[in-house]
């Protein structure tokens, strides 16, 4: 792949960014993967201030042959069902139209029904409500 000028935005403007040559070629290597149909996930872990973030959003800025979709999470959240999900793919499903929608979550009703709370929730023939156990 062809190198690509990574920059990180602050409130001061754009800067390069540093440094960070080999870990851009890894995610830009993933990339080709994805868009040859492999399935790949990427774990980037160290302590905190290293710049995980930084890289990640310089590479996402940088790719335009993907969707980027980000939430974050907070401890006061955790007892929300489905709270990081619904963060992801709400605006997503809300900025489409019912058509693109359904492309989207083809395959997927249960997922559309946790994410989309004016669909009825499934029920087992006499049975309980089965959004939990989605």
């Amino acid at each position: 792949m062809a190198s690509r000028q990574h920059h990180v935005f602050s409130s001061g403007g754009p800067w390069p960014l540093v440094g960070r040559d080999a870990e851009l070629a890894a995610l830009d290597a993933v990339a080709g993967h994805v868009l040859t149909g492999r399935r790949q996930v990427v774990q980037i872990e160290g302590p905190a201030g290293i710049g995980k973030s930084a890289l990640l959003s310089a590479w996402c800025r940088g790719d335009e042959r993907f969707r980027v979709l980000s939430a974050r999470c907070h401890p006061l959240e955790q007892e929300i069902a489905f709270g990081a999900v619904r963060q992801l793919f709400q605006p997503l499903l809300a900025s489409t139209d019912e058509t693109a929608r359904k492309s989207l979550l083809d395959g997927a009703a249960s997922a559309l029904q946790v994410l989309d709370d004016s669909l009825p929730a499934d029920k087992a023939p006499g049975g309980p409500d089965t959004a939990a156990a989605t």
